[in-house]
């Protein structure tokens, strides 16, 4: 969680008092999913994990649970992304 807690914090994707919580509902959802932290979750997990939330918790909170896992999806696309750049550049380095 470190890498997205540093991503919202570099990108002021979020107000910084914000990130804990941003932080915080990844870690939930994918505790709820039994998922480990490197995988990527469907449209159906997501929905699953907000519903479940939707019971227990505030409009605004569950709201604020789907924009941190939208964040999320969008920091490991980007980190995939980087990690691309970088085998083409070894590639060619390599000849």
């Amino acid at each position: 969680m470190g890498a997205f807690r540093e991503y919202l914090a570099e990108k002021a994707v979020v107000r910084e008092r914000y990130v804990p919580y941003f932080v915080r509902w990844v870690a939930e959802c994918y505790a709820f999913l039994e998922l480990p932290l490197e995988n990527g979750l469907s449209s159906d997990q997501r929905q699953e994990f907000l519903r479940y939330l939707s019971k227990r918790h505030e409009d605004w909170q569950v709201k604020q649970a789907d924009h941190a896992l939208r964040l999320r999806h969008r920091s490991l696309s980007t980190e995939r992304t980087y990690l691309g750049w970088l085998r083409v550049v070894q590639g060619f380095r390599r000849g």
